[in-house]
């Protein structure tokens, strides 16, 4: 078998498709990991309650986001475990910040501030809000796992990053 048919088994083959999505996946990770680097690095940390109000106000303009819909935001220095953290299935899993649906047009936006959650936290966490992740959805569990893990935080990272310094 000479080089031209190898090559082209490859690329039309089950170990064309696994290159193909090994690549598409390092990709998307590599991608990830630089875009982290640069959120921690260049994005101005939040380190009170004040701060959060005002980052919170300035990014819902720009996400268009109204004012009909009331967002709690919520900077907790010290990771307690009080009454804000109720409702929200994760809440003792080790979190910069996350954000949950309370009611019907409410929500709740928790920053970890001894973990030093940053302005490009708040409109992850904003964007959430805006692309209706936060709602229920039917489904299995696993599913819905899969979409949030694969699909809406990758999302929301995406707004994050391309947003960062904006």
């Amino acid at each position: 078998m000479n080089r031209a048919k190898i090559k082209n088994i490859i690329r039309k083959g089950t170990i064309g498709a696994c290159i193909t999505t090994l690549c598409m996946g390092g990709s998307v990770f590599l991608g990830e990991l630089v875009g982290r680097i640069c959120e921690r690095t260049t994005s101005p940390k939040i380190r009170s309650q004040l701060e959060l109000e005002e980052v919170m106000k300035v990014e819902r303009e720009k996400l268009n986001i109204p004012e009909s819909v009331l967002i709690r935001g919520i900077y907790d220095p010290q990771e307690n475990k009080g009454p804000e953290y109720t409702g929200f299935p994760g809440a003792g899993e080790k979190h910069r910040a996350y954000c949950w649906k309370v009611q019907k047009d409410f929500y709740k936006i928790v920053l970890i501030g001894k973990l030093h959650p940053s302005v490009s936290t708040v409109k992850h966490e904003l964007y959430h809000i805006k692309d209706g992740h936060c709602e229920e959805r039917d489904g299995s569990k696993v599913m819905n796992r899969l979409r949030y893990w694969f699909i809406e935080e990758p999302k929301a990272h995406f707004y994050q990053y391309i947003h960062l310094n904006k």
